[in-house]
């Protein structure tokens, strides 16, 4: 007689958790027999877990964002619980999205459910101290970055190095060229501009895309600008929003799919710093690395920073390999003066950026990063 499915419970709060989640699901299933259910979008739905509630519910940016959606955010954070003690799962499996799902962790616990943690929070960049909330939130950890594994390792947390989840997940849709072609594009230098995909990224960087496009169409109109719409955005609602940003959305092709072909395809990006801009790097793509919040969040998030970079491919390097430009510095002329010469393939600013590109591409970690922790959250406890 075989044993039951494993039954777990997945937690993953906005889109770049989202697409890691159906990775992690793809892998879960390769490797055993489960039964799934918990918080995901499309890409975890297409992988077979329904999702408990709709993951536009816990779109909030920056403090004061919270604070005002605080009664919304708790009623859905209840609604989460309720769902998951109904599923009794063998294992809750956190992604990311610290806030909310050091919460779960510690529901969970309590209820003597075992919790796994994949791409945990970055305590080593946000302060130390916060590593006691983690420790009583779950019970193993699967860490992206390799100076993560000594890190809690040393604080007593059961933990494994399991690489980088944009590893596996940046093999384009379709070769680039045939990208290119489909949106018209030629052999025109292509500028791909991605503001982000919270509704809070949007209100600061959209109307900073525009403003660089402008520049680009007024000084440089052989220059193709792309803006890449993010999962679970139309690009009916982008364009609405690049027009009330002062836009010209009729300058620009829209592209809503083949994301990693659009960065293989594209001759550089302008990025809101986050996981896409590790993607940029593994795909090749020189880019500048730009953010911008309200000023409380960001005065909080500049005291409590622990590390000189932000940018997640510039922090495996060690370096600024890509120009941040954030906040008082993410303005238009300063974007536009540093994207420039990257547009250009003899630049010095693009060789060098693309041989720091190509040490990033080294130190990210080898293939199979999904497998590798489906195999250890299966095991379970047994693999400590």
């Amino acid at each position: 007689m075989s044993p039951p499915p494993t039954r777990i419970f997945l937690s993953a709060g906005e889109p770049s958790g989202d697409l890691h989640g159906g990775f992690l699901i793809a892998a879960l299933k390769r490797w055993g027999e489960v039964e799934l259910s918990g918080v995901g979008g499309l890409r975890m739905a297409q992988e077979g877990m329904p999702s408990v509630i709709d993951l536009a519910e816990l779109s909030v940016m920056g403090l004061s964002d919270v604070v005002r959606s605080y009664g919304r955010l708790k009623k859905v954070f209840e609604r989460v619980v309720g769902a998951m003690l109904a599923f009794r799962p063998d294992r809750l499996v956190l992604i990311d999205f610290a806030g909310f799902n050091l919460r779960l962790g510690r529901v969970a616990k309590a209820h003597g459910i075992e919790v796994h943690y994949y791409i945990p929070p970055k305590v080593w960049a946000w302060g130390t101290w916060r590593a006691a909330k983690v420790l009583r939130s779950c019970d193993r950890i699967h860490a992206i970055f390799p100076f993560e594994e000594p890190f809690w390792r040393a604080r007593g947390m059961a933990v494994d190095y399991v690489g980088h989840p944009c590893v596996d997940q940046t093999t384009p849709e379709e070769p680039p060229g045939e990208w290119r072609a489909r949106h018209g594009l030629g052999d025109a230098p292509v500028a791909l501009l991605l503001p982000g995909s919270r509704g809070g990224e949007l209100k600061f960087m959209m109307p900073l895309m525009a403003q660089v496009q402008a520049r680009l169409q007024a000084t440089r109109p052989e220059v193709r600008t792309v803006i890449q719409v993010a999962p679970g955005h139309t690009v009916t609602d982008w364009q609405t929003r690049f027009r009330h940003a002062g836009g010209d959305s009729e300058t620009v092709v829209w592209s809503s799919d083949a994301p990693h072909a659009a960065m293989q395809g594209a001759t550089a990006a302008v990025a809101t710093s986050g996981t896409v801009n590790l993607e940029l790097a593994l795909a090749g793509t020189p880019m500048v690395v730009v953010y911008k919040a309200d000023p409380v969040t960001w005065a909080i998030g500049r005291r409590l920073v622990k590390l000189p970079q932000v940018a997640p491919s510039n922090i495996i390097a060690g370096c600024e390999v890509a120009p941040e430009l954030l906040q008082e510095r993410a303005e238009p002329e300063g974007v536009f003066a540093a994207l420039l010469p990257l547009l250009d393939p003899q630049s010095p600013e693009r060789l060098k950026q693309l041989s720091g590109i190509a040490a990033i591409r080294r130190l990210a970690g080898p293939s199979g990063v999904a497998d590798r922790a489906a195999r250890l959250i299966l095991a379970g406890n047994r693999s400590r």
